[in-house]
């Protein structure tokens, strides 16, 4: 089995934003699962598997990503949800 992997340029204004190092790791994944779509739809088991985090830190990532306006969330039915990132 291959993987590719993809390296993404981080934008300029998260580095002003005081994340953590896991932080900015973690935008960065979902930054790639976006890039098919224009939004992620990964699970928080999914997410948190990738980043050997507890589904509890993803939550806690994605909302403190969220109050900063890097990512906005929809929510659809039965939990659905998809995460998309601005553009800078």
């Amino acid at each position: 089995m291959s993987y590719h992997h993809i390296i993404r340029v981080i934008p300029e204004p998260l580095l002003d934003l005081k994340l953590t190092d896991k932080e900015i790791l973690f935008y960065g994944l979902v930054l790639g699962l976006a890039s098919a779509y224009g939004y992620c739809d990964a699970s928080d088991k999914y997410l948190a598997e990738r980043t050997k985090s507890k589904i509890e830190t993803v939550q806690k990532r994605i909302k403190k990503l969220e109050k900063l306006s890097l990512f906005r969330i929809e929510y659809g039915q039965y939990g659905f949800r998809k995460i998309f990132l601005p553009s800078f």
